[in-house]
Order: structure tokens, then C-alpha cells, then sequence
């Protein structure tokens, strides 16, 4: 009767709505086993009908990031997003992983371990032997180190730019101007394309983060111990609900569109016995991003790397232009320009010593992004006075960013 019940609250979710849902339920990391020429409503239809027939309808409450947001453990409690500090992730033991590199949060990689140890010969008991319940709590996907997660970043960005370059302004037939003749007309290159929304906003480590690009694994609060699959035999368990409520109890929940990922709960008293507040435990394990100098360096260093990948990707630019010919006849004529080197060196010396350039630039951006265009001149004249009464680069990069993503 549940089942009936639910196949009709299925009938009443608009097309529109299960669009939306299902691609952020998929570019969050999800395998849906459904044909390609299936509609996304036709898709996410046939996830809700094997979800409501499982066992697992009847497990208790998990995590729902449909409702909630695909945020969790991507933004701290002041609103800001933020990614894990190194020193706040530990390397996943090589009894729940064997194959790869997988990183967890320490007090959720201590909570997963205590849960293991304490309950094993339990649930092992329950499950017919150690084989099955091992295979249950092998880790297969976690998190990344941080500097994975940025090297990630940067790839997106350099492709994204260097891509959007190539087809819109290089090519002789643009409708753009090839004026790239040095690194500095390549970051105003780069400002007119995001105006034209040409280059994604994943331009920024806060919004790569936020996005789909950014698995939900990454926030070292997650991790996938099976898949789809395995999970069709497990919903049917009985002992493995037992588990579930066990997990819950001890500050783990499960995802419950995914029910293979589980998280590390923040609301538990049991996750609670580490920190303090949640505002403390996201102070000592995450930094924030959005605003701050890191990202601001980390654009501008990838920025000098697509530049440099442009150089090889297409050295020279082509000028065209009218003459005077014989007869008073006008002919056009063409010549070639290089376009002009910049090193590491030159670069790390021109970041240290003119930051103008550069907070010129990101305020252009940040102002096509978030269309507060009418804010832009006086925000800039405020951030480039603070720069010349020599006042620190990371409070004006905040103002110029608060100021101008705040529209």
C-alpha cells in the first residue's frame, strides 16, 4: 500500500521538478543504470520507484540532499564555503581500503573505526561471517587531499579559458578582436568573456567547490562504502537495517537517495563529543575560500598558466588591414605578431610588486558574474586607494568580492 501510495505522489512532481532534481542527484557522482535515450523525468521516475520498493523505505531517516542542498560540509555555518586544511584529514587504514590514496575527516575516521571495532563480531555474527561484513564497510570512494582538489580546480579553469579563447576570439572569423599581444591584454581577454558569459563562474575555487565539478566526497565528511548494485542486496537484510540504526546512533547517517554514501552527522551527540559547536569544528578543519587571497592567488596563477598554455596553443595572432594600392585601389594587407612571453619569474615579480593590474582585473570579473556593473567604478576606486596606502591584499580582495557579489 506504501508503494501504491508513493507511485502516486510521483504522478503530481512537474516534469520541470524532476529535471532539476535528477541532474543534480547525477552531476553529484550518482550511477543511474537507465537507458541514454531516457528522459531525465523518465530517469529520476524510475530511481524514486526502485527507492520506495526497497527495504530501505523503511530504514530510518537519512540524509536527504534533495531537499537540503548539495552543500553539506561545502558551507560552514557563517554562510561561507569552505574546503578541508590538510591537517584536518587522515588516510583511510588499508582494512577499509586496499587500492587507492582516500582521505577522511580524523574525528569521522575515528567515529567509522570505533563503530567497526565495537559492533564487528555483532553484525558479523548476524550477517553469516566476517567475509559479508567486511564488504560492506570497504571504503570505495572518500575525499581527496586538498591539493588535489585545487590541482583539479586549476585543470577545469585553464581548459574552460583556454577553450572559450580558441573559439571566440582566435579564430580570424571572430566576432572579438584578437588583441593578445602580452599577459596583460590576455587578462582583459579574459574579463570581456565572462561579461559575455563565455567562461563559467567555476573561474572561482569557491564556485568550482560549490558546483557539480566538486564531488560532495570531497568535504572529508562523506564516503560510498558499495554501489547501486551491492545495495539491492543489501536493502533486503534485515541486519543490515540493524546496521543502519547503529550507524545513526554512533553520528553516521546514510544518504537517502544514495544509501551507499554515508555521512558523518554534525547533529549527533555522538559527533558532538569532538567539538565543541559546529561553528568551532569547521574553524579548526576547513578554510574559507570565497574572498579571500588564496583564492584570489590561485586564479591568477592558473590564469599565468593558461597563458602560457595559449602560447603554444596558438603563438602568433593575425592583424588585417587596408592599404593603398596601385590605381587608388585599397588592398588588404596582414601581418603577424608573437605574442609576447611571460616566465614564472616575471610573473611572480609583477604579482609582488603591482597588485592594480590584478585587482583591476578580478573586479571586472567578479562584476560580469554577478551583473553589478553600476557598483564597479566606485568599488574599484575605493580597493585601489586602499592598495596605495598599502593596506593588506586579503581585506581588499574581501571588499571588492563582498561588495560586488553581494548585488
Amino acid at each position: 500500500m506504501n508503494a501504491e501510495n508513493n507511485m502516486e505522489k510521483l504522478k503530481e512532481i512537474r516534469k520541470e521538478e524532476l529535471d532539476k532534481l535528477l541532474r543534480s542527484l547525477i552531476d553529484d557522482g550518482s550511477s543511474v543504470e537507465t537507458s541514454e535515450d531516457d528522459t531525465l523525468a523518465k530517469k529520476f521516475s524510475n530511481r524514486l520507484k526502485k527507492k520506495h520498493t526497497k527495504m530501505y523505505d523503511f530504514f530510518p531517516n537519512g540524509l536527504d540532499l534533495i531537499k537540503r542542498g548539495f552543500l553539506y560540509g561545502k558551507i560552514n555555518t557563517n554562510g561561507r564555503i569552505v574546503m578541508p586544511k590538510e591537517e584536518s584529514l587522515r588516510k583511510i587504514p588499508s582494512i577499509f581500503n586496499q587500492d587507492e590514496e582516500l582521505y577522511l575527516n580524523k574525528d569521522f575516521l575515528s567515529l567509522y573505526i570505533k563503530f567497526y571495532e565495537e559492533h564487528k563480531e555483532e553484525i558479523a555474527f548476524n550477517f553469516g561471517g566476517m567475509k559479508e561484513y567486511g564488504g560492506i564497510f570497504k571504503i570505495k570512494e572518500a575525499s581527496r587531499r586538498p591539493i588535489q582538489i585545487i590541482e583539479d580546480y586549476k585543470r577545469l579553469l585553464k581548459k574552460n579559458v583556454l577553450d572559450s579563447i580558441l573559439e571566440f576570439i582566435v579564430p580570424d572569423d571572430s566576432l572579438i578582436k584578437d588583441n593578445i599581444t602580452n599577459f596583460y591584454q590576455f587578462l582583459k581577454a579574459v574579463s570581456l568573456l565572462s561579461g559575455n558569459n563565455k567562461i563559467p563562474s567555476t573561474i572561482l575555487l569557491s564556485e568550482y567547490i560549490k558546483s557539480s565539478n566538486n564531488s560532495i566526497l570531497d568535504t572529508g565528511l562523506a564516503i560510498e562504502c558499495f554501489d547501486e548494485r551491492d545495495m539491492s542486496f543489501f536493502s533486503q537484510s534485515d541486519p543490515y537495517k540493524r546496521v543502519m540504526y547503529r550507524m545513526i546512533k554512533k553520528g553516521i547517517r546514510y544518504d537517502e537517495n544514495l544509501p551507499w554514501r554515508f555521512f558523518f552527522d554534525l547533529r549527533r551527540d555522538e559527533a558532538k563529543k569532538v567539538f565543541t559547536t559546529q561553528e568551532d569544528f569547521f574553524n579548526k578543519n576547513y578554510d574559507v575560500v570565497n574572498g579571500t587571497e588564496m583564492e584570489f592567488s590561485l586564479l591568477y596563477e592558473a590564469l599565468h598558466e593558461c597563458y602560457e598554455e595559449l602560447l603554444i596553443e596558438s603563438p602568433r595572432l593575425f592583424i588585417y588591414g587596408l592599404r593603398e594600392g596601385c590605381n587608388e585601389e585599397n588592398r588588404i594587407s596582414s601581418r603577424t605578431l608573437k605574442r609576447k612571453k611571460m616566465t614564472k619569474i616575471e610573473f611572480d615579480r609583477l604579482y609582488r610588486k603591482d597588485k592594480t593590474i590584478f585587482l583591476e582585473s578580478y573586479a571586472n570579473i567578479m562584476s560580469n558574474m554577478w551583473n553589478s556593473h553600476k557598483k564597479l567604478n566606485n568599488v574599484l576606486k575605493t580597493a585601489l586607494r586602499k592598495n596605495q596606502k598599502n593596506l593588506d591584499l586579503g581585506l581588499r580582495v574581501k571588499y571588492v568580492y563582498g561588495k560586488l557579489s553581494s548585488c
